[in-house]
């Protein structure tokens, strides 16, 4: 399991020790598959220690010394300990916890926790010579049962009020006290402003929420974009690099003149533009009145900004620098023209020529400025966009991502809630609540369904547990508090600040519905997979993966291990 080795004359670095598994094949030995399921619970249980402490308020970061990064969101932490294909047991606890990030946005640590809670009771279990399969038929019930309890205490979410404490619930264990207050209005508006409603249900565009990462400055500088921004510069310095109340176009055509495939076809009886000679002066004089006819078209219509999908040549730059329009070219990247035509309302046309009034967008301001050492175009002050940017600062690589990955987990937790329209107590007081209605639903049977309700009861047991040694007070008194508080209600939870047991409702601690059922479920379904596995068998490797040990062999390196090696220098 873990251990700490001392390095030089300070702290310690904590390392992982791993089961060695070598499947036997040629050989086959039953002892071997009898010994692979407990194999498995304590890899997984090893790989799930280190999420401990790593929720709440008081949550403490994890620092990976071969890459510097810095976080506690479980999901991340499994990326970066980068297991080798041996194991793959861990693959598909990689799997579980990035359905639980997709499906919720937040609670792979708790799912974490769970797991391996979870397995830790399903082994003493089977060690009471309860046979897994029963284990399994149990987890599977208890679980199910547990979500419709949640379901049943869920309230609604009553307005603003309650987006924000989920969002500031989210991000309590980020150490951004400095800026998170800013960071949490501006993740609630983003998410309400690309809310829509498709078939009677509320749904978040999280594609039209942007968040874009900008270093060399303090985080209290991040904000909320209502627009968004393109990366890149305008076509020419002669153009204007500001435009207030703008109005801009959308094409998705080349506007230059020797690019032959669009053009050519225009022109009759040419095929080929050129003007190395006299005797196509004409055509290209046709050429260029197409040309012309296009960006003239533009004109008509009102706009002053066009972006380009495609290039524009030196022709159609001069014309449009002339008209006094702002032009920016080679736009290739669509989920850049998906958001600036959700939050100005603009419409991609494929011809200019065929260009309206009506296909223009809007933006109060359209700029081009130099962030972080990069020209970005901005689109800002967009009437009622649907499309938004939250713009996160910080003054380093580091401290950058750890704020990126906050923003983005306050967004899945505030959308999870606006989808499902449903909150929980947190502080632990949902498991807790639903721990102590397994306990009681367990009664209700005579055999070893009992013993299996009451395991994956004190399974659930670890979210609150956790929260309350993060506190620094006395962890069994604060347990027995909430435990005996629960018989008044299932609203009281622990509150980290105070350390003692509150009403959480009334201060604001709270989660939402399909964060906390779905970090259950998902745990559940994990580890009734991991428990139906009792024999690992060694597939044939495919002909990259042979040539890739063939090539470490000889003492090549991976990627890897060359951008390390890279780094280091």
């Amino acid at each position: 399991m873990g251990r700490g080795e001392p390095q030089g004359s300070g702290g310690f670095i904590r390392r992982l020790e791993f089961p060695s598994i070598e499947p036997m094949l040629g050989n086959y030995d039953a002892r071997y598959c009898m010994d692979t399921r407990s194999i498995n619970i304590a890899l997984i249980r090893a790989v799930c220690e280190v999420a401990q402490g790593a929720i709440g308020p008081n949550a403490m970061n994890k620092l990976f010394s071969g890459t510097g990064v810095v976080t506690s969101d479980g999901l991340t932490l499994l990326k970066e300990m980068r297991f080798r294909a041996s194991q793959p047991v861990v693959k598909l606890l990689l799997s579980a916890l990035e359905v639980q990030d997709k499906e919720a946005g937040d609670g792979t640590t708790r799912m974490l926790l769970l797991v391996g809670s979870m397995l830790e009771e399903a082994e003493r279990l089977i060690k009471s010579r309860v046979h897994p399969s029963r284990v399994v038929a149990g987890f599977s019930e208890a679980a199910s049962e547990t979500v419709r309890f949640l379901e049943g205490i869920s309230k609604k979410v009553l307005g603003m009020r309650d987006l924000i404490d989920v969002a500031t619930t989210a991000g309590a264990g980020k150490h951004l006290a400095e800026s998170r207050p800013v960071l949490v209005s501006d993740v609630v508006d983003g998410v309400c402003a690309v809310t829509e409603v498709r078939s009677g249900r509320r749904v978040v565009d999280r594609e039209a929420l942007a968040v874009e990462a900008i270093e060399g400055s303090s985080s209290t500088e991040s904000f909320l974009l209502k627009g968004t921004l393109i990366h890149g510069r305008r076509a020419h310095p002669e153009m204007p690099q500001r435009i207030e109340e703008a109005r801009l176009g959308i094409v998705d055509f080349p506007l230059d003149l020797f690019n032959k495939p669009a053009y050519a076809s225009k022109i009759p009886h040419v095929k080929v533009v050129s003007v190395a000679g006299v005797s196509d002066f004409w055509d290209f004089q046709r050429a260029r009145d197409l040309l012309e006819e296009r960006v003239e078209a533009i004109t008509r219509c009102g706009a002053d900004v066009v972006v380009c999908k495609r290039g524009i040549g030196d022709l159609g730059i001069s014309m449009l620098a002339k008209r006094g329009l702002l032009a920016i070219e080679r736009v290739t990247r669509e989920l850049d023209i998906f958001r600036l035509s959700k939050a100005t309302g603009a419409k991609v046309v494929g011809d200019p020529i065929t260009l309206l009034e009506n296909d223009l967008g809007s933006a109060r301001l359209v700029e081009e400025r130099e962030v972080a050492g990069r020209r970005a175009i901005f689109f800002e002050g967009c009437k009622s966009p649907k499309a938004v940017t939250l713009v996160i600062h910080g003054v380093n690589a580091s401290s950058l991502g750890t704020h990126r990955r906050c923003a983005e987990t306050i967004i899945g937790a505030v959308a999870s809630a606006v989808e499902a329209d449903s909150i929980l107590p947190g502080g632990g007081a949902a498991e807790a609540a639903a721990s102590r209605f397994l306990r009681g639903r367990a009664f209700d049977f005579s055999s070893k369904k009992q013993l299996i309700y009451q395991g994956f009861a004190d399974a659930l047991m670890i979210v609150p547990s956790t929260l309350a040694k993060t506190t620094g007070a006395d962890f069994i008194q604060l347990i027995a508090d909430l435990l005996n508080s629960q018989e008044m209600g299932h609203v009281f939870g622990i509150d980290v600040k105070s350390r003692r047991v509150a009403n959480v409702y009334e201060l604001g601690i709270v989660d939402p519905l399909r964060v906390v059922s779905g970090a259950i479920s998902n745990a559940s379904d994990f580890v009734t997979q991991l428990l139906d596995i009792d024999c690992l068998l060694k597939a044939k490797p495919t002909r990259a993966e042979e040539e890739g040990e063939e090539h470490n062999h000889h003492g090549g390196m991976t990627e890897a291990a060359k951008g390390d090696d890279v780094s280091s220098k």
